[in-house]
Formats: structure tokens, C-alpha cells, sequence
């Protein structure tokens, strides 16, 4: 404890001034005569002993009173960061902080937290004094807003209007990071900021907080004179948010039902009644439940609903608006195809006859698969521009025109059904193209004339096989005479299985696109596949299966940068990005690398890219399930990341402003102290006027 006018301490010496005069007043005798003391006498062993107690605790309470009011004038506080006689003189640089993310416009009493944080912000520079150097920072995306003297809160009130509240991540302790890395930076040896301060103001997600660790010397240098303010929000009550929302159904024809899965949170302590989750497609209705949700659970809810036309659908999942408006929908999108182009590679006729009766049929019987058989070992090279699903035949020792397509094909978002045969075994470890995700192959097994292996696992929970509509399947499985050994690497997921527990269907998937490889050629030489009654409705479901494609899925967090892989015949065209308001903006495209950038995904909704107005690709924005105001750290976990004896947190429910001056200057404790000093008064005057009561009776 120290004291802010020390000097008074000096009217101590008054304390003693009721000793003194109770001392002296002892030594004053006063006679009255009487006529006997006999009746005195009989009172000195207990009347006088009594007073004279009480005449000693009147001097106690009188000294005590004196001692406490000289304490109250000479304003003493509980110590704080600096030290009294420092008010005023201390040289100080405070760093901003400021959160604006999206979990930062909550709504709480009708005010969004990071409005709130503004305010707090303004209130504690109106308090603080000193020489004074201000830094504001914002977190989303993280950028130094100002840097100098302080001048006015005006002044600083221009620069907070500025932060505006976003709907990406905070990425909060890497911007921690850049602000102490920054600050150390500018202030290395330059010895004129006695004292830096740095108050982060967020709601502190849940997430950790990577290597930053203040309090370790293997990181960031924490000199004794830089201290921390934590400013946690208030927990935002009652809200609901939708935690997922994804198409359920991969083989996707108009006409079907399309299966929507969607989890709704309650964040809420009380049962949320009668609360309606809607399904909407392109902007239509097309689904609702009206639910209970359970207090701090989430609930799963599937819709079925039928696409009405084809090509790319943009759905969302919604839920009613709350205090966090953010999170109350989740957005998707899926394709219906129109049709489907094939392209077959194969070098010979005799692997591709029994394919082209299969494809064949399934065109005249669905009008919407087209294909065009090549063979890749005739020409020089291919188009690929206008094809879904290329379907290779024993691939190996492509031309290097033709390898640079296919690749560029897989990595544009093209789907791949291979079949493996004899020259792709011999393949040095199967790779025929750089790039394209095909198994390892390592040899070929073939049996005696009259043997075979029979397929006696297949995945009956994948897309292929799931509701196919067979009697007994298993009894449609094929023979197999001959077959290429693959491996997966671990890359792979086996579909269909041979009794030497070899693979025979394998599905390897990249960012971009799906490849399903089959370890035999689609001849009776190899398997009796074909020959099959299930070898069509199964060639067809692979078909839409691969043509669905992964980029038309594709789904980010707000934030994110996305590279768009495009192909040659739109990249040279005027690219510009569209976003969920309408906001066109135009990108520069990566020539080499064949891809566009889109590094200005600010906001949840649907994207499209067009090239020369022409819409080419297209990717849906979610916010960040870190941005859930509901997902924080607790006070323990926060404050375990600072030096514990320089670190303030405040709570949402302390007056901020005075939180600080008090960490910073201390507590002043004359209150206490004044009235400590009334109670003993008024003790005084009690114990006082009991004595005059008795004297008089």
C-alpha cells in the first residue's frame, strides 16, 4: 500500500493529542466535601474500575478516530503496475487489439460486442494520463489501423469507425503475435517507451492458441514493462445456430429425391420449443419441420425433396433469426446433370466391344449419356474441353500432349473410370500419368483355364450399391479369370473385393475430382462382368456417381483463399468473381498454373466465376464453426497464456474503464478508510453517552 499525499501522514502526530489530554486531565483533583465515604469505599472495587476502563476506551476510540481520518486525507491505494508518485510522468504506448470477426456481432442489450469493445475503448483512453502513444489494430483481416500520439478520443472515435464487423475467423492468437512481434520490432533499443500496455479485446474462442506462449523464452521476448488487459465479452443467451447441412444422396437425377442432412444446435440452458428448420433450393421452400431442441444438445434432421430442373442447385438450411444472425443458416450446393459426355480411350476394339453395348443401352434408354470412343495410341492427342467422365481402357505410355490433358482434366474437376489390364502392369509402379491419383500396380495374377475368383466383399453402404435394386446381389457378383495387383497406399477405399482379398473396385479421391479403378478389363478373358445382368444399371449409377462433380460441392470457410483450377477455353476470357450480394469483382488468372485465386471471400453465400459473363465454376461460403459464441475459453484457460502477475482480465460485468486505471495506478482506499473512521465516531458517541447516562443517575 502506498499513498497519493503522503505528506499528510505528517497530522499522525495529532493521534496523540487524546492520550495527552486524558493523562493530564488524570492529574487534576477537584475536593468536595461530604459527610462519610463509607458508601464510596464500597463503590472503588467495582463503579471506578469500570470508568476508568471505559475513560481508556473513549482515548482508544478517539486516537483510532484520529489515525483513520488523517489516513482518509492522505489517500492511500492498494498498489498497481506503476507507482504513485508516477502519475502523470511514465512515458506509456498502448496497443489496440480489437476483434472483429464474426462472432463479434452477437447481439448483446441490443448492441453488438464489437461496437461494445469500441466503446470500452473510447471510455479508457478519456481516463488515462500521461504521455500517451495509441495503436489500433483489427483482427479480421489483421491490419494496423493507426499508430501515433494520442490526441483526442475524436480522434480515436474516426479510427474505430473504420473496424468493421466481418463474417470471417479472427485467427486471434496469430494476430497476438504480430502485434507483439510488431511492437518489439519498434521499440528495440530505442529505450523511450517506459511502459507498454496491450488490451485485447475478444470473445476469446475456443481455439488454441498454436506456440504463443508469452511466458516462454523460447518464444516472444515479454520485458517486465509490458503488461496485458483482457476484456472477455458477455455470454450471448438463447441462441441457436445450424451446425451442418449436407446433401446426403451422390447419384442425383432429376426426377429423384435429393436426401439433405442438417444439425441444429441449442446453445441455450432451456428447452427451445416448436423452433422451424426450412430447406430452401435455389430460393423455393421446399421443406420444413417444426422441432424441440433439447438445452446444450444438437439435433439431426433429414429433408427429401425433389430438384426441378437440372444443372447447379444452391440450397440452404435456415432456422430463425437470434442474437447471432450469422449461424442461423448454412448454405450448400449440388449438380443435376443434363446429360453426361464420355469420352473413351482404348487401344483396341476387342476390350471395348462389350463396353460400347453397355453404353449404348444405357443412352437409348436415358437420353442423357453421350460418348466418343479414341483410340490415344493412333493420335497424337485429345480434346477433352466437352467431357464429364473419361473412361480409360488399360492405360500406359500416353503421349506427352495427351498425359498433359488428362491431367489437366483430373485437376479441373473430370472424373475417371479406369480399367487395368496387361499394359498397365507393366507399367513402372502403374503411374502412366503425373498426377492422376491411379493405384500402384504390382503384377498381374492369372489363373488356370477353369479357375476363377469370385467377388466376396463389396461396400453396400457406398453410393454404387446402397437401395440398388436387385433381388439378391450378391448372386450378380462377377467371376474373375485375371487381374491386375493393386495396391492402395492407403489412398485408396476398396469397393468390391475378390476371395484372394485382393481389390478389385478401388475409389481414390483428390481435392478436385473422384477416380474408380477396376483391377480387370471389361472382357470375358478377364471377368464375366459384362456378361452380367447387373453390369448396365451398375455402369450407369458409376456414371452419375463420377459426373457429380467434387469442385460443384465445393464448400469454405468466410476467409479462405480459394484456387479455382479452370480450363484453357474460359482462362483467357474476363474473369470476375460474384458474390452473395452481387458484388463483381474482376481476378487476374494464373496462366501457368491453369487456376484463378479468389482471396476476397468475405461473406457467407454462393459464388460464381464467369468468364466473359458466362458462369463457369461456382463454390458456397460458410461461417467458421470457431466463430460459435458459445465455443470460448474459460477464464482459467485464458489467463494460463499471459504472465499471471501482469496480466488484468475484466469482466463483462466490471466497469471497464475504472478496472484499468485501478490495475494500472491501484485502488484508492480512503472510502474504506472514511468509513472505518464513522464507525469509530459512532462507537465514541455511544460509549460517550452511556457514561453521561450513569454519571447522572
Amino acid at each position: 500500500m502506498s499513498f497519493l499525499a503522503p505528506s499528510v501522514l505528517w497530522g499522525l502526530l495529532a493521534a496523540s493529542a487524546p492520550i495527552i489530554i486524558h493523562l493530564v486531565s488524570t492529574r487534576r483533583t477537584q475536593t468536595v466535601n461530604f459527610s462519610t465515604v463509607r458508601f464510596i469505599k464500597a463503590l472503588e472495587h467495582d463503579t471506578i474500575k469500570k470508568l476508568k476502563l471505559r475513560q481508556w476506551l473513549l482515548v482508544l476510540l478517539r486516537t483510532l478516530a484520529v489515525v483513520l481520518l488523517v489516513l482518509v486525507f492522505s489517500r492511500p491505494v492498494k498498489t498497481g503496475y506503476f507507482p504513485s508518485w508516477a502519475v502523470g510522468d511514465r512515458s506509456t504506448r498502448m496497443g489496440f487489439l480489437l476483434d472483429n470477426s464474426g462472432s463479434m456481432g452477437a447481439i448483446y442489450e441490443g448492441v453488438s460486442l464489437l461496437k461494445r469493445s469500441k466503446s470500452i475503448v473510447l471510455k479508457t483512453l478519456q481516463r488515462v494520463e500521461g504521455k500517451l502513444s495509441a495503436d489500433i489494430y483489427q483482427t479480421t483481416p489483421f491490419k494496423r489501423r493507426f499508430s501515433g500520439e494520442f490526441q483526442s478520443v475524436e480522434q480515436i472515435r474516426d479510427i474505430l469507425s473504420e473496424i468493421h464487423e466481418t463474417s470471417g475467423r479472427d485467427h486471434l492468437w496469430q494476430a497476438v503475435e504480430e502485434l507483439l512481434n510488431q511492437s518489439m520490432i519498434e521499440t528495440r533499443g530505442t529505450g523511450a517507451i517506459a511502459n507498454e500496455e496491450f488490451f485485447i479485446l475478444s470473445d476469446f474462442p475456443a481455439t488454441a492458441p498454436g506456440h504463443w506462449e508469452p511466458e516462454s523464452p523460447t518464444n516472444y521476448e515479454v520485458s517486465s514493462a509490458q503488461r496485458f488487459y483482457l476484456f472477455p465479452q458477455p455470454e450471448i443467451e438463447g441462441n441457436l445456430s445450424v451446425l451442418s447441412a449436407d446433401v446426403q444422396s451422390q447419384l442425383r437425377l432429376l426426377g429423384q429425391l435429393v436426401s439433405v442432412e442438417a444439425t441444429i444446435g441449442n446453445h441455450a440452458r432451456a428447452l427451445r420449443k416448436n423452433v422451424p428448420i426450412q430447406l430452401y433450393f435455389d430460393g423455393n421452400r421446399v421443406g420444413q419441420v417444426v422441432s424441440d431442441l433439447p438445452a446444450s444438445e444438437s439435433k439431426d434432421f433429414v429433408f427429401q425433396a425433389f430438384p426441378n430442373r437440372t444443372g447447379s442447385i444452391r440450397g440452404v438450411v435456415e432456422i430463425p433469426e437470434d442474437g447471432f444472425e450469422l449461424d442461423n443458416r448454412r448454405f450448400f450446393q449440388f449438380s443435376i446433370p443434363p446429360r453426361i459426355r464420355c469420352k473413351v480411350l482404348g487401344p483396341s476394339q476387342e476390350h471395348l466391344t462389350l463396353l460400347r453395348v453397355a453404353l449404348t443401352s444405357i443412352s437409348q434408354d436415358s437420353l442423357f449419356v453421350e460418348f466418343e470412343e479414341q483410340d490415344p495410341y493412333e493420335v497424337g492427342t485429345v480434346s477433352l474441353e466437352k467431357t464429364d467422365v473419361l473412361i480409360l481402357i488399360d492405360p500406359a505410355d500416353f503421349s506427352p500432349a495427351i498425359a498433359k490433358e488428362i491431367a489437366a482434366f483430373a485437376k479441373q474437376g473430370g472424373s475417371i473410370m479406369a480399367f487395368l489390364g496387361e499394359r498397365y502392369s507393366n507399367s513402372f509402379d502403374g503411374t502412366v500419368v503425373e498426377g492422376l491419383s491411379l493405384p500402384n500396380s504390382r503384377g498381374m495374377t492369372v489363373l488356370a483355364e477353369g479357375s476363377f475368383h469370385e467377388v466376396t466383399k463389396y461396400d453396400a453402404k457406398h453410393p454404387l450399391f446402397r437401395n440398388f435394386q436387385a433381388i439378391n446381389l450378391s448372386r450378380e457378383m462377377p467371376r474373375i479369370f485375371k487381374h491386375v495387383k493393386i495396391a492402395d497406399g492407403g489412398e485408396g477405399k476398396v469397393i468390391m473385393s475378390i476371395s484372394n482379398n485382393e481389390p478389385l473396385l478401388m475409389e481414390i479421391r483428390t481435392p478436385y475430382s473422384k477416380v474408380l479403378a477396376f483391377a480387370a478389363l471389361p472382357n470375358p478373358e478377364w471377368t464375366d462382368l459384362p456378361l452380367r445382368g447387373f453390369f448396365v444399371p451398375l455402369l450407369h449409377r458409376i456414371l452419375v456417381y463420377l459426373a457429380a462433380s467434387e469442385s460443384e460441392g465445393r464448400s469454405v470457410e468466410v476467409g479462405e483463399t480459394v484456387n479455382i483450377p479452370l480450363q484453357r477455353q474460359f482462362i483467357s476470357g474476363q474473369l470476375e468473381i460474384v458474390g452473395p450480394t452481387g458484388r463483381r469483382t474482376k481476378l487476374v488468372p494464373d496462366y501457368v498454373g491453369e487456376l484463378v485465386t479468389v482471396d476476397e471471400v468475405d461473406e457467407a453465400g454462393l459464388y460464381r466465376l464467369l468468364s466473359n459473363g458466362e458462369e463457369v465454376s461456382s463454390f458456397v461460403a460458410n461461417v467458421s464453426p470457431a466463430e460459435n459464441p458459445a465455443k470460448r475459453l474459460t477464464e482459467e484457460e485464458l489467463l494460463s497464456f499471459f504472465p499471471s502477475d501482469r496480466t488484468r482480465l475484466v469482466r463483462s460485468d466490471e466497469n471497464a474503464p475504472a478496472a484499468v486505471i485501478a490495475a494500472r495506478w491501484g485502488t484508492e482506499l480512503w472510502r474504506l478508510f472514511l468509513v472505518a473512521a464513522l464507525a469509530v465516531l459512532s462507537a465514541e458517541t455511544w460509549v460517550g453517552r452511556v457514561k453521561g447516562e450513569r454519571s447522572r443517575s
